[in-house]
């Protein structure tokens, strides 16, 4: 049986292996994301947290990738020598059922999540909300993926969730199953905020992908980073992060994708990513070097048409390398096998 004396013993085991690792409260650890290595513009932002979730057990929360688990599958990840410890120590020998995969148990709450928010239909012309999602020039029949709370800490408790939040108005972007039951939340700030997205990953068990409640396997899957440029494609998913190549791990049954990375050729990550799929010989979007705009939102705010675009510049095999090659500004090859640190590798950039 796990007790909180036993993982607090663990943590302060770990802790000289978190980045800016340091206590908030009682029972309350802020770190640099093991996950995601959260940014990698700021060395400052630290976004993972370990806190007293409603069992009164500790468990794990990052802000920026939305990974969630709790505190012995976070353990496991971090030092698998120490978690076959935590596991002697906490069940006394007991033999653990390591072939059960573990999943989080959903709150009551959690499938009438929806009475707690105001969907943006329902909003005045001249809200906030609304006016963010015409500046960013949104399709008007998306909408009905956003809505509003004007607090969302209260949002979060309301619906049985135990994270460090704040408590301010935000849009949320939601992916849902099929029988409507919240698995993945979006939360974009109004105001100036360290955390102007928050990610959650509702269900531990549900892929972190976006868009796979819409999506038809027979036809050409696209794949994004971020949420709301898949708005902007048919039949289009984000991975969430720059590995554009993680849904394969989910054996999802998509058979013809293309890949379309943010258009940053000085992003080391990227580049690795792409290359990589190049290798794997994957179709891949390489926009030509005029095109200024980082990611497909902002094409689209500059009156670029995308679709257009995008046909245009899909390449594979020996064509893709040529156009990377034309497109990089690092120094690597493309038939350069190239290895992407862990710290790196579940990345969530939400735009």
């Amino acid at each position: 049986m796990e007790h909180l004396y036993i993982q607090q013993k663990f943590l302060s085991f770990v802790a000289s292996q978190l980045d800016r690792f340091k206590q908030k409260g009682n029972l309350l650890w802020n770190f640099r994301c093991p996950y995601c290595g959260d940014s990698e513009k700021s060395e400052a932002k630290a976004r993972g947290y370990i806190y007293k979730d409603k069992t009164g057990l500790l468990s794990f929360q990052c802000h920026n990738c939305g990974e969630n688990h709790k505190f012995k599958t976070f353990l496991k990840f971090l030092n698998p020598r120490l978690y076959k410890e935590y596991v002697l120590e906490s069940f006394k020998g007991e033999r653990e059922e390591s072939k059960v995969e573990e999943k989080k148990q959903e709150p009551e709450e959690l499938k009438d999540w929806t009475k707690y928010l105001t969907p943006i239909s329902e909003l005045s012309k001249i809200h906030p909300a609304v006016e963010y999602l015409k500046s960013r020039k949104i399709p008007k029949e998306k909408y009905k993926k956003f809505w509003y709370t004007s607090n969302f800490r209260d949002f979060v408790e309301k619906i049985g969730l135990e994270q460090t939040v704040p408590a301010d108005p935000r849009i949320i972007l939601t992916e849902t199953d099929k029988f409507g039951n919240l698995k993945i939340l979006i939360a974009r700030a109004f105001k100036s905020s360290e955390l102007r997205y928050i990610t959650l990953k509702i269900d531990e068990s549900y892929p972190k992908i976006f868009g796979l409640g819409d999506l038809d396997y027979t036809k050409p899957v696209y794949v994004v980073e971020g949420a709301i440029d898949s708005l902007f494609l048919d039949n289009c998913i984000a991975t969430l992060d720059a590995n554009l190549l993680a849904y394969q791990k989910y054996n999802l049954g998509i058979k013809n994708a293309i890949h379309i990375w943010d258009n940053e050729p000085r992003n080391v990550n990227i580049c690795r990513y792409m290359a990589n799929a190049i290798r794997q010989n994957e179709r891949v979007v390489i926009f030509p070097n005029d095109i200024q705009q980082k990611d497909i939102n902002r094409m689209v705010e500059d009156g670029i048409d995308v679709n257009a675009l995008i046909k245009k510049r899909t390449f594979h095999h020996v064509r893709a390398m040529m156009e990377y090659a034309k497109w990089k500004r690092i120094n690597s090859d493309v038939n350069r096998q190239t290895r992407v640190s862990a710290s790196y590798k579940k990345r969530t950039w939400v735009r």
